[in-house]
Formats: structure tokens, C-alpha cells, sequence
């Protein structure tokens, strides 16, 4: 079992990890200013995979939707409007898991703030060095994941 499975797998079992499986996220690429949708969870997947290789992306999550319909339809919203537009999956407490790859380190913030503030560096094409690797119920599960990846992967330096 790899590493990326075993922080999985122990994400999965630590409560408090929203279920994207049956999500889909409107992504963008910075360089290129392209948006496209993929699964919501094989994008934090190959994030952690990231993460945990040291290695940064391209891409920047947008919006998570619940639909594939959904998330095509906003791409327009976002490239008309510079908005996420209906149906952006989204509740007051949730926090997004951030990676920074650079620095070695994880911290969460509130889900809302993150939708803003993606959709500011994608509008500008300004780089974005933090992969997000989860959606977590509120401040605490975040914690909590936080702490179960650093268990997990104890051998590298946090």
C-alpha cells in the first residue's frame, strides 16, 4: 500500500471528509486560462499525490458541483461573469485542506473564502503554489485530517 493509500484511507476513517465522489469540479489552468470538469475526487486525489511528491500543479479547483451538468454550465458563468454561478456545493462551516508542496505544510480555510479567492488568482493568471486535497465539515475535522496526514507520513519533515 502506498502512501497516498494509506493517507486515504485513514481521511476516509477519521470522519468529518465529504464524501466527491459523486462530485464534479469546474477546474482552470492558469497559463493557458482553460476550464475544464473533472471528478472532484480523483482531482484531491491527484492532489495528495502531488502533495506528497513535492510536485505543484497547473490546475486551480473553481467550484465543486454536485452535477456534471451543473459544472459545464457554470464554466460559461465563470467566463461571462467571473462568478461560480447556481449550484456552487458550498456550506457556512465547511473548510477546504490545503498542500503547499514548496513548503512542506497543510492548514485549512473556510470554503467560501477559498471560492473567492481561486477565482481572483484565475482572473488575473496569478500562480497558485496550494493544492486543495479535501472538503471537511468544519474547523475541527480540518484539524483533525491535518493531523492524520502528518501521522501518516511521519517521515517527511513538518
Amino acid at each position: 500500500m502506498s502512501v497516498d493509500d494509506l493517507i486515504n484511507k485513514a481521511l476516509k476513517g477519521g470522519g468529518g471528509m465529504l464524501d466527491t465522489s459523486n462530485m464534479f469540479a469546474i477546474i482552470g489552468e492558469i497559463g493557458t486560462n482553460e476550464l475544464f470538469v473533472l471528478n472532484l475526487q480523483d482531482f484531491f486525489a491527484e492532489n495528495l499525490i502531488c502533495f506528497s511528491e513535492g510536485k505543484q500543479t497547473a490546475a486551480i479547483l473553481l467550484g465543486a458541483y454536485v452535477t456534471e451538468d451543473l459544472a459545464r454550465k457554470c464554466i460559461e458563468n465563470i467566463r461571462e461573469d467571473q462568478l461560480q454561478g447556481p449550484g456552487l456545493v458550498v456550506a457556512p462551516d465547511w473548510h477546504i485542506l490545503m498542500a503547499n508542496p514548496e513548503k512542506n505544510e497543510l492548514f485549512s480555510i473556510l470554503l467560501t473564502d477559498y471560492y473567492i479567492s481561486c477565482l481572483a488568482f484565475y482572473s488575473y493568471q496569478v500562480k497558485y503554489d496550494i493544492l486543495p486535497i479535501g472538503i471537511l465539515e468544519n474547523k475541527d475535522a480540518a484539524d483533525a485530517a491535518i493531523d492524520i496526514i502528518k501521522y501518516t507520513i511521519r517521515s517527511r519533515n513538518f
